[in-house]
């Protein structure tokens, strides 16, 4: 579409203007942009659709809207430049023919085509400044022109869309900004040699504070868009998780242990949060930087602009090799975050009888070992990537020798027709843009692949189906407090052998109190929690109230079926935000009467606070007995 509304601009431009010629220049120009812009678009979806599987980015990148979003930004910021490009193209291209610069050039057997080229890219780089703002309101109003004419439906939307599609935009007016500072530097270092007076100097150097002042603008608006996308991703990311895990069931929390689900929701999700800053801000700008600052030494150094083939497949290689060797460290840290977390949180839960056993040395230890297996792996790791530096120093002074030598070798031999210094000075700069490019790619490339393992980890728990939903048009009403097994069983795991719960059929009045015996582990809180249906039954049916359990809405169930485990929980808060946890509706009224029910009512009002006494985490605060009647 950008494609087409670029050539349309360019019919309407030829059939109000009789100018063929802005035409054909706006639709090579964009045909020229477009190739290399696409290529970006495959490497892209290569790196972030093969390695973010577990991300929303990867189906964006792949869609329609996703393209849009992406390319589009990319061609509108550079239709300016070629609009100018196609006014300034006829009078360009017979101003340098008449030169005495391309005579010169001719008497010394240099390509007419690679001077021509030069010139009318030079000639469009430098005005494109202030040409900006207009140009690119009337590409806005030509496409909008576009559609009403040629009845093509959505284009001025699409290029008004793709104006104020901020992340991307920025980005890329950013990076626009800081390939063209070298070659405005160019330029001020020739005028100086040439011996220009200080208005010239003072023209160019006002130039140059104002991109300077844009390309800031447009990287501190993009940091800042970045890093609210990706704070607002993970903080979605983590609401996700916690929602899923309130709604797992027994049997899906046995699956993964505390320790680890609280790794997944802490540290997990801060891997895949600050990989998706990386990916929105830097994966986006280094390949655009590679791409203009490799276009750009070639337009300022042609055949100098060969010598970085020579240095950048060195760094790729040096990269990639790094990287394939600290991966697997990364990821075997993950593993070891979980043993870590489990010993904080075992000690924590289990710290009276860790003192009154005086095992603090052994808890010591125990806690020393596994951090000093992740301080090890992490090390290692650090120690291989830590390489990355000297090697992008070693290739861009390496590049930095080869591109003096030979550029001053062809500044005198060409006396100064091929290079002259402010190329020479340019092609410098666009050499250390294009190794940090690459060096800032194998930075995300290393956060995507941490991050990609704790995604792996996150999605395991996201795409963990609860086991025990409420049916279709379920019974919400609970009759009575009867409560039948008919030749039940159960086991916790599907592939266990043996059943916990073998062929048990009772029988329970309501209003009755039936007392269960069993020696430790005879797997009577098991037979509880297959009322209020905490776990499903293997096989036979639980029924409650002549109901059975799996016909029950959840909510309902368990609002009307109480149970008291034997490990009682009580969460942070006041006693009346607790007791409320049963009705949150409930009057203080209700209260009382439930608290003198279950004989908790006297100690409550011993409290100095009585019903607003704070508990601590976990109950720490009241004894055993007082948190079961609680």
């Amino acid at each position: 579409m950008a494609l087409f509304a670029g050539i349309g601009v360019g019919i309407v431009s030829a059939l109000k203007q009789n100018r063929w010629q802005d035409y054909l220049a706006m639709s090579f120009a964009v045909v020229g942009i477009s190739i290399p812009l696409f290529v970006i678009g495959p490497l892209l979806q290569l790196i972030l659709g093969l390695k973010l599987r577990w991300l929303p980015i990867s189906g964006w990148i792949t869609s329609r809207d996703g393209w849009k979003t992406l390319i589009l930004p990319a061609l509108t910021l550079s239709f300016p430049y070629f609009a100018y490009i196609a006014r300034l193209s006829r009078a360009s291209i017979l101003e340098v023919l008449r030169s005495d610069y391309v005579r010169t050039a001719r008497a010394k057997g240099l390509s007419e085509g690679v001077v021509i080229g030069k010139h009318v890219l030079k000639g469009g780089l430098l005005p494109v400044v202030s040409y900006l703002g207009p140009a690119f309101s009337g590409i806005i109003t030509g496409s909008l022109v576009v559609e009403s004419v040629f009845a093509i439906p959505g284009i001025g939307r699409v290029f008004v869309q793709s104006a104020l599609n901020r992340d991307y935009t920025l980005i890329m007016g950013e990076v626009i900004m800081e390939c063209l500072i070298p070659f405005i530097i160019a330029m001020l270092v020739n005028e100086i040699k040439a011996g220009c007076g200080f208005g010239t100097i003072a023209y160019y150097g006002g130039i140059l504070f104002g991109m300077a002042c844009l390309a800031l603008g447009f990287g501190a608006a993009a940091g800042a868009a970045s890093a609210t996308a990706a704070c607002g991703f993970g903080k979605n990311l983590r609401k996700d998780l916690f929602y899923r895990v309130q709604a797992f069931s027994f049997e899906n929390i046995d699956r993964f242990s505390s320790a680890s689900l609280v790794t997944r929701m802490t540290t997990d999700v801060s891997n895949v949060q600050n990989a998706y800053m990386m990916i929105i801000r830097v994966a986006v700008r280094s390949p655009l930087m590679f791409l203009f600052a490799i276009i750009m030494s070639y337009v300022m150094g042609g055949r100098l602009a060969l010598m970085f083939v020579v240095v950048v497949p060195i760094l790729a290689f040096g990269l990639i090799l790094v990287v394939r060797k600290a991966l697997p460290t990364f990821k075997r840290v993950f593993r070891r975050y979980d043993r870590l977390n489990e010993s904080i949180a075992e000690n924590v839960r289990g710290i009276r009888a860790v003192k009154s056993f005086v095992r603090e040395d052994y808890e010591r230890q125990k806690f020393g070992a596994a951090a000093e297996d992740i301080r090890a792996d992490f090390t290692r790791a650090e120690r291989i990537v830590a390489v990355n530096a000297p090697l992008m120093q070693f290739c861009l002074y390496t590049n930095m020798v080869i591109v003096l030598y030979f550029g001053s070798e062809l500044i005198i031999r060409s006396a100064g027709l091929e290079l002259d210094v402010g190329q020479f000075s340019a092609m410098l700069t666009y050499g250390f843009q294009i190794l940090m490019s690459l060096m800032m790619l194998s930075m995300v490339y290393v956060m995507i692949t941490i991050a990609d393992e704790s995604a792996r980890r996150i999605v395991e728990v996201l795409d963990e189906v609860p086991s025990l939903t409420s049916p279709e048009n379920a019974e919400t009403i609970v009759r009575d407090g009867s409560v039948d097994f008919e030749s039940v069983s159960f086991k916790y795991a599907k592939r266990a052998e043996r059943f916990t719960l073998s062929d048990i059929s009772l029988h329970i009045r309501s209003g009755q109190t039936v007392g269960i015996l069993g020696g430790t582990g005879a797997s009577k809180s098991t037979l509880v929690q297959l009322i209020p249906r905490l776990y499903d039954a293997t096989e036979g049916v639980v029924r409650v109230g002549g109901v059975d359990v799996r016909r029950y809405d959840l909510t309902s169930l368990r609002d009307q079926v109480a149970v008291v485990l034997q490990k009682n929980e009580l969460f942070s808060g006041t006693i009346r935000d607790n007791l409320r946890w049963g009705n949150p509706n409930a009057t203080d009224a209700e209260l009382v009467e439930a608290c003198k029910l279950a004989q908790a009512h006297d100690f409550i009002q011993q409290f100095p606070d009585k019903y607003d006494t704070w508990i601590e985490q976990g109950g720490s605060n009241v004894s055993g007995g007082q948190k079961q009647r609680l």
